[in-house]
């Protein structure tokens, strides 16, 4: 049975583990190189089958920044300005990665306002379930408060402000893991609460299920958000019927910041988006 993932962020909002076996994808025979061949990613990436090459079943969406063009297939590159890096945000672009290929570095800066450099892909879920995997390194100053923690994910639900509905979102610092909030939320405990996740982390691989279901048996009656990390499932929690409504989501991957606070680094790859 497949499984997907969603995390998104709209519009309207905007103002070292080496990649392990995923919840569909055997990753670990993708072939790639380790750790130590960063250095020479330049001739490597050439002289390899690139991750959305390899990566099977084949995805509805797949970037592994490692192409002429790292951004194609990205709904950045439709405005100018980019309308999803603000406040002091930036896309330093791509650097060598964990497996011996590139991946792509958002950066925020200490600031006393919102800040974002997040990739942006607008996603139909035509079958309401979305898959969504990718790598992320998270570097930069711990926040002094959980409220000042990076968002590395967001999951918008309505892609435009006219009807937009709510929102996933998953956070991570680490001295505490990572961090999941559903808006509206549940009730749940596991809602706007950490996941029971290590911390301290270098590489990690994220893998997010968010299915959209009214006819569900979960808290809130409208599907359910799972979370993955490194092939370990953390939590499953309900989402709320009005998360149920529609099929059209912004995901946006990066740095986020919601509110004032320290300087983040983000680093992204190998990217999986699946709607079927």
């Amino acid at each position: 049975m497949r499984r997907f993932l969603a995390i998104v962020i709209g519009p309207a909002l905007v103002a070292g583990a080496l990649v392990s076996c995923g919840a569909i994808y055997d990753l670990d025979a993708l072939g790639k190189g380790d750790g130590d061949a960063a250095s020479d990613a330049g001739s490597e990436v050439d002289a390899q089958p690139r991750f959305c090459e390899l990566a099977t079943p084949k995805p509805t969406f797949c970037s592994d920044f490692d192409t002429a063009e790292p951004l194609t297939g990205w709904d950045n590159l439709l405005l100018t300005p980019d309308p999803f890096v603000h406040g002091g945000g930036s896309f330093p672009g791509a650097v060598p990665s964990h497996d011996g290929s590139y991946a792509w570095v958002a950066e925020i800066v200490a600031t006393k306002a919102p800040a974002s450099a997040t990739l942006a892909k607008n996603i139909f879920a035509p079958t309401r379930t979305t898959y969504i995997a990718f790598d992320v390194s998270v570097e930069g100053t711990d926040p002094m408060t959980p409220d000042e923690r990076v968002v590395i994910a967001n999951l918008a639900v309505g892609a435009t402000p006219e009807v937009y509905v709510g929102q996933v979102s998953l956070a991570y610092d680490k001295k505490n893991g990572l961090y999941i909030g559903v808006s509206p939320d549940n009730d749940e405990p596991t809602q706007g609460q950490p996941v029971r996740s290590p911390a301290g982390r270098g590489w990690m691989r994220i893998e997010m299920i968010f299915e959209q279901d009214l006819k569900g048996t979960d808290a809130g009656s409208g599907g359910s958000i799972e979370v993955y990390l490194d092939g370990t499932r953390f939590v499953r929690s309900g989402i709320q019927k009005l998360l149920a409504t529609r099929s059209d989501l912004i995901l946006m991957l990066g740095a986020l910041r919601a509110l004032e606070g320290a300087d983040a680094r983000v680093l992204i790859d190998n990217v999986i988006i699946d709607t079927r």
